[in-house]
């Protein structure tokens, strides 16, 4: 109903393939993300040269995680500007770079900056609206 979307933060989302993806701005851009509830350890996952130009310093962390059937290495490196979602603003967290070539080409070949996960909504209620191609954040405050 009405008086339940009315206390989320919703964002017109796409649908591609059955996956959906999110709009998030950053620095007064937008950039398009994969939602991947798979990918909770990543709050915002993207190829090297926007992982560049959105980081604040040199990597801070690197580690290694299985991707595309090998493992390949990751790197962290703090953001350099806020995300919003909409009106939601999210947590300046880390943004991370996974240094293999499928992934990047895949996120390209399908128009995407890369992917987001559950990182940024472990306290949050999450609505996925697939009919309406939407995607809602519960806002402070309001409960179910």
């Amino acid at each position: 109903t009405n008086d339940v979307l009315d206390k989320f933060s919703l964002v017109q989302a796409r649908i591609q393939n059955n996956r959906l993806e999110v709009p998030m701005e950053i620095d007064g851009k937008t950039y398009w993300f994969l939602f991947d509830t798979g990918a909770s350890i990543f709050p915002l996952q993207t190829h090297r040269s926007l992982w560049d130009s959105l980081r604040l310093s040199a990597p801070i962390d690197s580690f290694q995680v299985p991707s595309w059937g090998k493992m390949v290495d990751v790197f962290s490196a703090p953001m350099k500007y806020s995300i919003r979602l909409g009106t939601l603003q999210l947590p300046r967290d880390k943004i991370y770079y996974v240094d293999a070539p499928e992934t990047t080409e895949y996120f390209k070949s399908i128009g995407l900056s890369g992917l987001t996960g559950n990182a940024y909504f472990l306290e949050n209620t999450v609505l996925i609206d697939y009919k309406n191609k939407r995607f809602g954040v519960l806002r402070p405050g309001k409960r179910l």
